[in-house]
């Protein structure tokens, strides 16, 4: 059955609670997929927390595959592409990774595809122009121009959906 856009928010609305509790604990969760959400007595939850790293902690090495494949934030694969163990460039695996992996699940739920490569307007089939513009800015390659903190992702979306 088609999901009304309004339903799926919701959907994506409670994952970014779950995410961003987890952020305020001090954890990233770094596995994040459309396999690991879960509907648990009629709740939104985010499972499969094998991956998940206390923030600062960095104890992976170089040329390890942390995360999903697909999912990948671009500082991961460049962990795992990377050969030096110093001066890599943009390898720290953080929240803004964890932001970057749900704005493709996000996409995921909006659309029922995975946004790969350099994605434009014209990839997102929905007209709202205030959720592509969340969307987008989630899945920026570049840390500098990407959403900064999951508290900032909650409020946008809430701001969405009250819209909607």
């Amino acid at each position: 059955p088609d999901i009304k856009l309004y339903n799926r928010l919701e959907i994506c609305l409670q994952i970014a609670y779950g995410l961003y509790d987890l952020n305020l604990l001090g954890y990233y969760h770094r596995h994040l997929k459309p396999d690991n959400i879960l509907l648990i007595n009629q709740q939104w939850k985010i499972g499969d927390l094998g991956l998940i790293a206390y923030r600062e902690q960095d104890w992976d090495r170089q040329n390890e595959l942390i995360g999903p494949k697909g999912w990948l934030s671009p500082e991961a694969m460049n962990k795992y592409l990377s050969t030096k163990n110093e001066g890599c460039f943009d390898c720290r695996i953080d929240s803004q990774s964890d932001i970057f992996q749900l704005g493709k699940v996000f996409w995921y739920i909006i659309q029922g595809n995975a946004p790969i490569g350099n994605i434009v307007r014209s990839d997102f089939k929905e007209e709202n122009e205030p959720l592509y513009v969340l969307i987008r800015t989630m899945l920026n390659h570049s840390k500098k121009k990407r959403i900064k903190s999951m508290k900032e992702v909650v409020t946008e979306l809430k701001r969405i959906i009250e819209t909607s």
